[in-house]
């Protein structure tokens, strides 16, 4: 098994369950997250189709100085359930070649940080 912050990864998915409590992260100091979900929009931010109220990743952010969304180009422009990651808290943007341009823009007019990986 692996062991994550975000829980135990799930082979089927190569998601993580979540399984420690919040206060498993008092205390801690974290100086870069690097936070993904199931989709992307600039007005939406990153956001999921978890609903859990205990997500850990809601930890993770408020904890860290720097909160790097990962969003691949298969993310953009799709929004789901639940907002895990509000665009105006995102300090940079890594994703790949064929995000949409526009939208890319639009970050950078906000001031984030854009990076093709």
């Amino acid at each position: 098994n692996i062991y994550l912050l975000g829980g135990n990864v799930r082979n089927d998915s190569l998601t993580t369950a979540r399984d420690l409590p919040d206060p498993a992260l008092d205390g801690w100091h974290i100086s870069k997250a690097f936070i993904s979900a199931y989709s992307f929009t600039p007005a939406d931010g990153l956001t999921d189709v978890s609903v859990n109220p205990q997500d850990q990743r809601i930890s993770v952010i408020r904890r860290a100085r720097q909160r790097i969304a990962l969003v691949d180009s298969s993310k953009w422009g799709k929004i789901s359930m639940r907002t895990v990651l509000p665009t105006r808290e995102i300090h940079m943007v890594l994703t790949d070649k064929n995000a949409p341009a526009e939208m890319v823009q639009s970050l950078r007019d906000m001031g984030i940080t854009i990076m093709f990986v």
